[in-house]
């Protein structure tokens, strides 16, 4: 055996083997890399920072309230059955060509506060800075042309909720006596710098003098709520006196009884393509995609070769086999082993005759002989056992004894084993 042939594997398949290791290295750097985590420190549902919304979201599981986090066609999602939230757009983006999504219940929370990242702990705030009115105005006059924000320095008065506007919200009194009672007993809202919205087309829910903290309004039959601080139920306010069960009440009141509620965010970036192929065609999956691709391309690559008919044996492989028949050979007949080989020689025969024909079991010697000769009858075989193992027999026994008078003694009786199993003029070779 050559150096050649003792190696496992050859130069080329090493070399496809290193390169794709290499490159799959690379598509999980990558991976890593755009691999669109959720995980910051946003206004949003994923975040757990001190302006995130995650708490709200595990409020409402909790409270086995039916919530889905929508990364998609958010208003697809929704039906008559269904309140869509969206929470704190960014500043400046409005409802024009659907950046915003609607649906025929939507609740708005207005954005108020950026975070300055902690740049040792990324999920987390080191501070807020509250966002300019400008940029939230607009967002907000998309939806209410004639609003304006305020955000008064002075301690604010909180007014009764009214329970007309209950009453249009949701009408009758059949089951609702209990949540109306219950979202008028709250006390004030627990929120630092409140900030309000004005407008004369809001029915006022939760408000003050200074302006409206929670509204709603009906247009084209289609309800549209808005609550103008999310310090109500961001991270850090939701757990403050009673603006957790506040915030469950105003839910209650927004949604269908026994509806479910869709947190849309996509206006915060975090988009998820629902099609399965094209989203393989993009990163991260894209880098997924192409190893795949890789390793079958490798695999055809390998299994081509195998297809057609069987190569030759090595012409090297066969003269090596061959002389290792002849050196045994050789050294049994110098050991003087030879004879008695060819003497047990029609034994063998006759039993592998006997195991492949399912010859009876506890026949004596003589009567195998018998039932084997009957076989071969039927068959069509002429020749019978007994003659041949008496012509090798003699051609062993004779002192001197002649080579080619032996061979020709075994060859007949493989020729009668052939004839018996394959049938007369079918040599198997077996």
């Amino acid at each position: 055996m050559n150096g050649q042939d003792s190696l496992s594997f050859s130069p080329r398949t090493v070399t496809l083997i290193i390169a794709v290791g290499i490159f799959a290295f690379a598509g999980a750097a990558l991976f890593s890399i755009f691999s669109g985590s959720t995980q910051n420190s946003g206004a949003n549902s994923f975040s757990k920072s001190a302006i995130g919304h995650a708490a709200f979201v595990e409020l409402l599981g909790a409270q086995n309230i039916p919530v889905i986090v929508s990364r998609n066609n958010s208003s697809a999602k929704s039906d008559a059955r269904t309140l869509l939230i969206v929470a704190e757009p960014p500043p400046g983006k409005s409802n024009s060509d659907d950046a915003i999504p609607m649906a025929d219940r939507t609740l708005l929370i207005l954005p108020k506060r950026r975070g300055i990242p902690d740049p040792r702990r990324p999920a987390w705030i080191a501070h807020a800075v509250l966002i300019p009115k400008e940029p939230v105005e607009k967002t907000m006059s998309a939806f209410f042309p004639d609003a304006t924000l305020n955000r008064p320095d002075s301690e604010v008065a909180w007014k009764k909720t009214s329970l007309s506007a209950l009453h249009v919200i949701r009408p009758g009194q059949l089951g609702n006596d209990l949540l109306w009672s219950r979202i008028r007993s709250h006390t004030a809202p627990a929120i630092d710098q409140p900030q309000f919205l004005k407008s004369e087309k809001i029915t006022p829910i939760i408000a003050s003098a200074e302006g409206i903290l929670v509204g709603a309004t009906k247009r084209d039959d289609r309800w549209l709520f808005v609550i103008s601080d999310p310090d109500l139920l961001a991270n850090h306010g939701i757990g403050k006196a009673d603006n957790a069960a506040l915030t469950l009440d105003l839910l209650s009141l927004f949604r269908p009884a026994n509806g479910s509620i869709i947190i849309d965010e996509t206006v915060h970036g975090f988009r998820s393509n629902p099609n399965l192929w094209r989203q393989a065609f993009e990163l991260p999956f894209l880098v997924s995609t192409i190893l795949t691709v890789t390793a079958v391309l490798i695999l055809l690559g390998a299994a081509t070769g195998r297809f057609g008919a069987p190569l030759p044996p090595d012409r090297q492989r066969r003269e090596s086999e061959t002389g290792l028949i002849e050196n045994a050979a050789d050294l049994l007949q110098g050991a003087g082993h030879g004879t008695a080989i060819v003497r047990r020689y029609p034994a063998v025969a006759l039993r592998a005759v006997a195991q492949r024909l399912h010859a009876p079991r506890g026949l004596s010697p003589l009567d195998l002989i018998a039932w084997v000769d009957r076989v071969g009858t039927a068959r069509g075989v002429k020749t019978r056992y007994r003659p041949l193992q008496d012509e090798i027999e003699n051609a062993a026994s004779q002192q001197n004894a002649n080579d080619n008078r032996v061979l020709h003694a075994v060859l007949n009786l493989y020729q009668w084993k052939q004839e018996i199993l394959n049938g007369p003029g079918r040599n198997s070779g077996r």
